[in-house]
């Protein structure tokens, strides 16, 4: 996982903690630009630091592979679609 601050001028590794599994879809909250989403394999993993450290994120939702995210901004829900487990979503605040 790597992130640029300069619009690919030059990147940085932010792979930091998370676990060594294929990640599907990257999505950041439009309110706070150092807190991000992950969708892997092994599901769903946030960072508050820009990628500095992750955790697993979601009480509820399944240790299912996440294949795509989705913010709903009205309400403060993160959607995550799975491989044959369906569409959840969690509330981030």
């Amino acid at each position: 996982m790597f992130r640029s601050d300069d619009a690919g001028a030059t990147w940085s590794d932010v792979t930091a903690n998370l676990p060594s599994a294929p990640v599907n879809a990257v999505i950041s909250d439009p309110a706070r630009s150092d807190r991000v989403w992950v969708a892997c394999d092994v599901g769903v993993y946030e960072s508050m630091d820009a990628g500095g450290s992750w955790s697993v994120f979601g009480t509820g939702l399944p240790n299912a592979l996440a294949v795509d995210l989705l913010f709903y901004e009205p309400d403060r829900l993160l959607r995550v679609a799975t491989r044959s487990r369906g569409v959840w979503e969690a509330s981030v605040d």
